[in-house]
């Protein structure tokens, strides 16, 4: 075979180092398409969405709070539910001020909850594949509290031993609902003034965090949803 001449070597040097660039630019083409289109959707996404609503048992007693919640996996990966935590607290509201004013539930001293279980079998602890969710009610008897809200938590954990969740949920409002409170307020009223009581209508859910100023939820920044 004869020996290749230096135009004809230097012509390979030349194609070898075009095919180690080309290599180099596809990979590294390929590793940031991939971590801003394909990574993201890989990460832990689990959107939690709840409806709180009441249901009153009498006059003065107390009511049943009944938290409608959904779980679903939008991420790309699997994602486990290994332990969940629910609490319950009464939050005081706030003095009568004027104007408007931003209030978070979270943001006051709460305190020990009147509520408080942690379990690792049970309603929401499961292996969800990507789209995967779960629907579950959960029912609180509540101490008909004047002047209170009630605020719900929920949190979950990737592994049971965790201390921090890896995603939580709260949802509050008015104790009992308002329609309830004001209900027993008049018919207490009437009573005392025996006086016929006038028909109002079926408690309604709280409208949560669009809705009115007093009831409101959220999730972990790391849910998706826009609370």
């Amino acid at each position: 075979m004869p020996e290749k001449t230096k135009f004809e070597r230097t012509v390979d040097v030349i194609r070898s180092l075009v095919e180690i660039l080309a290599i180099c630019i596809g990979g590294y083409w390929t590793y940031t398409t991939f971590i801003r289109t394909e990574e993201p959707g890989l990460r832990h996404n689990l959107r939690m969405d709840s409806v709180l609503s009441w249901d009153e048992i009498g006059m003065g007693s107390p009511c049943l709070a009944n938290l409608s919640l959904d779980l679903e996996n939008k991420s790309k990966s699997v994602l486990v539910v290994s332990k969940v935590r629910r609490r319950a607290w009464f939050v005081p509201r706030p003095e009568r001020f004027k104007g408007i004013a931003y209030f978070d539930p979270l943001l006051i001293q709460l305190g020990d909850p009147d509520d408080d279980e942690t379990y690792t079998d049970g309603p929401f602890v499961q292996t969800y594949a990507p789209g995967a969710s779960a629907h579950y009610s959960l029912t609180w008897f509540v101490e008909n509290k004047p002047d209170t809200y009630s605020l719900f938590r929920f949190e979950v954990f990737e592994n049971e031993h965790d201390e921090e969740p890896s995603d939580f949920h709260y949802d509050w409002g008015s104790t009992c609902g308002s329609d309830h409170t004001g209900k027993v307020r008049e018919q207490k009223k009437a009573i005392q003034q025996n006086e016929p009581i006038s028909e109002q209508k079926a408690p309604r859910p709280s409208p949560g965090a669009h809705g009115s100023p007093v009831e409101g939820k959220r999730s972990s920044p790391r849910s998706n949803h826009g609370h």
